[in-house]
C-alpha cells in the first residue's frame, strides 16, 4: 500500500476537472513502482546567498537534494533558484513506458515543500500527450503573497521516421516530451524548476549556457544573478532549444522534399524536350513509383511537423501571456534587465514558430503539387497504353475481317470439294457420276455432329446467363438480410 502524501489530497479538489483524467491516472502512476527509482539520480543547479553563489552537481541522491533545498536562501532581497533535472529512461513496465530517475518519496517531499500542482505528477513520469500548458497566479501558503506557477510540455521533434508500436524497441524510439514545472514565490523571491526529459543530451543542454564557475561572466553565458532574478528565464532557454530542434526538423523535411522535386522536374523536362515515355516503359514507371513513395513519407513528416508547430505556437503564446502578466503584477521588466530580455526571447520564439509553421505549409503545398503531377503522369501513361492497345486491337480486327472474307470465299469451294471427295460419290468406269450407299450414313453422321456442337454452344451460353442471374439474386438477398438486421439493431 503506497503512502498518500498530503499534497496528493488535492487530487479530489473541485478545480481538478481542469485536468481531464487526473483523478484516475495519478493514483495508478503513484502505485506503479516502475515509474520511479529507489534512490534518485538528479542533476541539480542552485543559486543562493548574498553573492548569488551557484552550485551545479550531477547524479544527486535523495539526501543531497534535500540538503540543497534546505540550504536555499529565503531572504526577500536575495533571489534564489533551484533547477532539478530528472532524466527519463525507457521502461516497458512503467505507466507511459518511461521511468523518471527520481524516487517516489523525494517526489512527494518536493511536491509538498513547494506546493507543486499535483497534475504535474503525470508529466514527471513521461506522459506522452501534449496537454495544454497550465499557468496561474496563486497565493503563497505561508506569506499569502503571489506565487506564479506554470508547467507545460514541449513537442517532440526528434521523430523523423515512421513509428510502429508493434516493433521491438518501439518505446526507445518514441521518446517522451520535455516537461517543465516552474513555481516562483514573491514572498521568498525563490524559483524552483522541475525538468523531466529523456536523457538524449538535447533538452538539458540549456545548462551549458549558464556560468557555473563563479568566475568572470563570459558574454555568451548567463550570470547566476540573471538566472535567479528572472523566474521565467529557464522556460525561455528551453523554448529556444525546442525551436532549434524544429529548425533541424524543417531542414530535414526540406532536403527530402527538394530531392524528390528535382527528380520530378527532371522528368518533366524530359517530357517537354520531346522524349515522351513509351507505353510499357517499366523504368519510367518504376521511377514514378519511387518518387510517389518518397513523397508519401515526406507527407507524413509534414503532417507531424505541422501538428507539432501548432502545439509549439500555442505554447509560446501561453508562455508570453504568463510572463507579461508577471511583469505587470510585479512591476519588473525594465529595459536592459534579464526580465526584459526574457520577454523579448518569448516574443522571438513565438514569432519564429509562426514563420516555421508557414514554411511547413508552403512545403506541403509544393509536395501536393508534385504528387498531383506524378499522378497525372501515371494516368497519362495508362491512357497512352490503353490507346495503343486499342489501336492494336483495331488492327487485329481488320486482319480478322480480311481473314473472314477470305474464308467466305474459299469455304464454299472447300465444302464442295470435301463433299464430292467422300465415298458417297464416285465416278464410274465410263466417267459418269454415281451415288453410293454411303450417302445416307454420311448425312446422318454430319447432321448429328452438327446438332451436338450447336447444343454444346447453346448450353454454354445459357448456363453463363443463368449463373449470372443466380449470383445477382443471391447478392440482393444477402443485402436485404443485412439491411433487415441493421434495422433491427437500430430499433
Amino acid at each position: 500500500m503506497v503512502e498518500q502524501h498530503p499534497v496528493f489530497e488535492k487530487l479530489v479538489l473541485p478545480d481538478l476537472p481542469l485536468h481531464p483524467g487526473l483523478q484516475n491516472q495519478a493514483p495508478d502512476v503513484l502505485n506503479n513502482a516502475a515509474n520511479f527509482v529507489s534512490d534518485s539520480q538528479l542533476d541539480l543547479l542552485t543559486v543562493s546567498g548574498s553573492n548569488s553563489h551557484i552550485s551545479y552537481a550531477c547524479d544527486q541522491n535523495d539526501i543531497q537534494v534535500e540538503a540543497a533545498i534546505d540550504s536555499l536562501s529565503i531572504n526577500e532581497n536575495e533571489p534564489s533558484i533551484i533547477i532539478i533535472c530528472a532524466k527519463l529512461e525507457a521502461n516497458d513496465s512503467a505507466t507511459y513506458g518511461q521511468q523518471t530517475l527520481m524516487s517516489r518519496s523525494l517526489a512527494m517531499k518536493i511536491f509538498e515543500r513547494f506546493d507543486i500542482n499535483a497534475a504535474f505528477v503525470l508529466d514527471l513520469v513521461g506522459r506522452p500527450n501534449y496537454w495544454s500548458a497550465f499557468s496561474q497566479v496563486k497565493s503563497d501558503r505561508e506569506e499569502k503573497k503571489d506565487a506564479y506557477e506554470l508547467f507545460c510540455q514541449h513537442p517532440r521533434w526528434h521523430q523523423k521516421g515512421r513509428y510502429d508500436k508493434m516493433k521491438a524497441g518501439a518505446t526507445q524510439g518514441n521518446k517522451a516530451p520535455c516537461s517543465i514545472y516552474m513555481n516562483y514565490s514573491v514572498a521568498k523571491n525563490q524559483t524552483i524548476y522541475l525538468v523531466a526529459a529523456p536523457d538524449d543530451g538535447i533538452w538539458f543542454s540549456f545548462l551549458e549556457g549558464i556560468n557555473v564557475s563563479n568566475s568572470a561572466v563570459d558574454g555568451s553565458l548567463l550570470s547566476p544573478n540573471e538566472l535567479a532574478s528572472s523566474p521565467f528565464l529557464v522556460h525561455a532557454l528551453i523554448s529556444n532549444i525546442a525551436f532549434e530542434q524544429a529548425t533541424e526538423y524543417a531542414a530535414s523535411v526540406r532536403n527530402r522534399l527538394m530531392t524528390q522535386l528535382k527528380q520530378v522536374n527532371d522528368y518533366a523536362d524530359n517530357q517537354a524536350e520531346g522524349s515522351p515515355v513509351k507505353p510499357g516503359d517499366q523504368d519510367a514507371r518504376s521511377q514514378l513509383q519511387r518518387i510517389t513513395i518518397e513523397l508519401h513519407q515526406v507527407s507524413q513528416m509534414l503532417n507531424t511537423g505541422l501538428a507539432s508547430a501548432q502545439s509549439s505556437m500555442r505554447l509560446s503564446e501561453r508562455l508570453l501571456q504568463a510572463h507579461t502578466l508577471f511583469c505587470e503584477r510585479t512591476g519588473q521588466g525594465s529595459p536592459g534587465t534579464s526580465v526584459s530580455r526574457t520577454q523579448s526571447a518569448f516574443q522571438y520564439v513565438k514569432d519564429a514558430f509562426e514563420y516555421h509553421n508557414n514554411w511547413l505549409k508552403s512545403y506541403k503545398t509544393r509536395k501536393e503539387t508534385a504528387m498531383n503531377f506524378v499522378f497525372n503522369m501515371v494516368t497519362q501513361q495508362d491512357s497512352s497504353t490503353n490507346l495503343t492497345m486499342s489501336y492494336r486491337m483495331s488492327e487485329d480486327s481488320s486482319s480478322m475481317h480480311s481473314i473472314t472474307i477470305l474464308t467466305m470465299i474459299f469455304l464454299p469451294g472447300t465444302f464442295t470439294a470435301t463433299i464430292f471427295s467422300t465415298v458417297a460419290f464416285r465416278a464410274s468406269d465410263a466417267g459418269d457420276a454415281e451415288v453410293t450407299a454411303w450417302l445416307l450414313p454420311f448425312c446422318l453422321v454430319t447432321g448429328v455432329l452438327t446438332l451436338v456442337v450447336l447444343g454444346i454452344w447453346y448450353f454454354r451460353s445459357s448456363f453463363g446467363s443463368w449463373s449470372h442471374s443466380v449470383f445477382e439474386w443471391y447478392g440482393r438477398r444477402q443485402r436485404g438480410v443485412g439491411t433487415r438486421n441493421q434495422s433491427g439493431m437500430m430499433v
